[in-house]
């Protein structure tokens, strides 16, 4: 008998061994393969690690500056980056969707076109910031916003600056080195400015955080991506291909903006600039969840659906799925807490004064379970060089947010309002699903699976912990 234990002790020791190995191999075939599987797996890792180091950084930088800072200081601070990120989506041509979705090599001149463009449109960009600057306070009342925005039109500039060689690592599905340069730049440029924002508690301080930010990414582009220096010119079949690319891109991003950024929009209109501030606390917590999925479909899931439009990958259906469940995985827990604990998370964060964006955080973030839903197929229109069609779907969701908010606002006030902030999205997911019918009518079995099971859990938590209510 003790010779069969020993036999079967190193038949187990020796299956162990085995399994050990097997994991290992395949730990090691993910980073260093080069099919796009792996390097989907591996990008999806990195984008979703870097984010979440991204929004764990901005959360700290944000603790710490609600404490320096007066609310009213980022009710203006919001106006600022509304006309920002207005000018800056209301402007895009493309560029950057060009180069991924192009066919074949992309050559010198094509690159220097699509980084010559890039440049004119930021300095455009940063001009229009400074002739909006006296027109923009005058209509709020508020004369600092003159200073801010001049402030703020160094930015676009210096992002107009960057190389396009990250692009082009995007496009390879190589994100690894893309995510960690974005970090790397961005922790250092938010640790010089939490502590000059110590040193000097202001809110033009504040003001010049997002333009070193933008200094130090667009200045390390090219430390970490070393390679043939643009040079500016206009070759003009390479412009005609981006910009036919481009037109609907154009509106589209035009729309986006109305989509991610309609909400403080239309509140800022309605709402005092203190009111502002704390309700720019809750959109910040809130966006967690779609600034990651917005990372991923940009950053991972165009390149990826685009390499397989090449008909370089197959499984398009199975692997498709398994990208959407790993969204789930992903999210869902950051969703879950939000909706559930935001009265709580908000209540243990912030002071006092920032106590109403609670309950604002509860109700988008149990709307935003349908988003979640649709979030892997957003962008296979655009993959598919379908820009039109991705255009026309941004115009339904910006008129269902506006639409939704207004009459939510109609009926019931402020509530009302951000109810419809979060019933926007309930709306727009039957209108996402017939639109992409086009390329892809499956796994809608999944989706609805998971808002059923979504749902049971917030609700659950509601009814045992307190149902929100937006005063």
């Amino acid at each position: 008998m003790a010779i069969d234990s020993s036999n079967r002790n190193g038949l187990t020791s020796k299956s162990s061994t085995g399994v050990f190995r097997r994991i290992w191999d395949k730990a090691i075939s993910l980073i260093n393969g080069r099919n796009l599987g792996q390097r989907t797996i591996r990008g999806g890792v990195f984008i979703i690690a870097g984010e979440a180091y991204g929004s764990l950084l901005r959360l700290a930088a944000n603790l710490v500056m609600t404490r320096l800072l007066y609310p009213e200081a980022f009710g203006l601070m919001l106006i600022v980056n509304l006309v920002v990120l207005a000018l800056g989506m209301l402007s895009d041509v493309g560029v950057r969707g060009a180069l991924i979705t192009k066919q074949g090599d992309i050559d010198d001149k094509f690159l220097d076109t699509g980084w010559s463009m890039m440049v004119i449109r930021g300095g455009l960009l940063g001009l229009t910031t400074l002739a909006l600057a006296v027109p923009v306070a005058s209509y709020y009342e508020e004369p600092q916003l003159v200073g801010l925005l001049c402030i703020a039109a160094v930015g676009p500039v210096l992002q107009g600056l960057s190389s396009p060689y990250p692009i082009l690592a995007e496009k390879s599905v190589l994100i690894g080195r893309v995510v960690f340069w974005r970090t790397a730049s961005t922790t250092v440029a938010m640790c010089i400015s939490l502590v000059w924002m110590y040193l000097v508690p202001s809110i033009w301080v504040l003001a010049w955080v997002g333009v070193l930010s933008t200094a130090a990414v667009a200045g390390s582009s090219y430390f970490f991506f070393p390679s043939r220096r643009p040079k500016f010119q206009l070759d003009r079949e390479s412009f005609n291909e981006i910009f036919r690319f481009g037109r609907w891109v154009f509106l589209s991003t035009m729309l986006t903006f109305v989509v991610l950024h309609g909400d403080g929009l239309i509140l800022s209109h309605l709402l005092s600039v203190e009111q502002l501030g704390v309700f720019s606390i809750a959109a910040a917590l809130y966006k967690l969840v779609s600034n990651i999925i917005g990372k991923i479909n940009a950053g991972l899931l165009l390149p990826v659906y685009a390499e397989i439009r090449k008909g370089t990958a197959e499984g398009y259906v199975e692997r498709l799925t398994k990208i959407k469940i790993a969204i789930f995985g992903f999210t869902s827990p950051v969703l879950f807490a939000l909706a559930i604990f935001g009265q709580y998370i908000i209540a243990f964060m912030y002071d006092p004064r920032y106590h109403g964006a609670g309950d604002i955080v509860q109700v988008v973030s149990a709307g935003m379970v349908f988003f979640v839903a649709g979030s892997s197929i957003q962008m296979i229109p655009l993959s598919n060089g379908d820009s039109f069609r991705h255009m026309v779907l941004q115009f339904i969701r910006a008129v269902l947010l506006i639409s939704a908010m207004l009459i939510g606002g109609s009926l019931a006030g402020f509530e009302g309002l951000v109810i419809g902030i979060g019933l926007a999205h309930a709306l727009y997911y039957p209108v996402l699903r017939i639109g992409v019918a086009k390329y892809y009518r499956h796994s809608l079995s999944t989706d609805l699976l998971y808002i059923v099971i979504a749902y049971l859990i917030i609700i659950g938590g509601w009814m045992l912990l307190g149902w929100p209510s937006v005063a």
